[in-house]
């Protein structure tokens, strides 16, 4: 083991070693074109939000809705509630679901009637926020 190190061999096992190097590397990453995912209903976000809500008794009620700028005249839908609550002494509440959603009418922003274009996630959205609203102005209560 008593070699001479000479700087022409030393050069050239160490081009060998980066070619090798570099060549493993270019190998092991591959670039893949990111292909554009078509724009469609379940990647794009709605906007939510409830214009008006009146329950006619403790079970049915009908609501206005904006969804993006168009307006969800929805003319019953139905409530569950239930008292509920968080496991701990004195957190009862009074939980509400909404079972069935009514006919829903939709307009534009200038009152012109649209067709109806909401769909599952729609409606389960509407269904939550409809149950938030009742819950957080308790709109409905039951008694133990």
């Amino acid at each position: 083991m008593n070699t001479k190190l000479n700087p022409y061999n030393s050069f050239k096992v160490t081009l060998v070693a980066a070619t090798l190097t570099v060549s493993a590397l270019a190998l092991a990453f591959h670039t893949n074109p990111k292909v554009e995912q078509p724009v469609s209903a379940q990647n794009t976000h709605s906007e939510y939000g409830i214009v008006s809500l009146k329950m006619l008794n403790d079970m049915r009620g009908e609501a206005v809705v904006n969804l993006d700028g168009f307006r969800l005249e929805i003319t019953s839908f139905e409530v569950e509630a239930h008292l509920d609550d968080y496991g701990v002494p004195g957190s009862e509440f009074t939980n509400v679901e909404v079972v069935e959603l009514g006919e829903i009418k939709v307009f534009d922003a200038n009152g012109n009637p649209y067709n109806d274009f909401t769909d599952y996630q729609d409606h389960r959205e509407i269904n939550s926020m409809i149950a938030g609203y009742i819950m957080k102005h308790r709109l409905v209560e039951v008694q133990s």
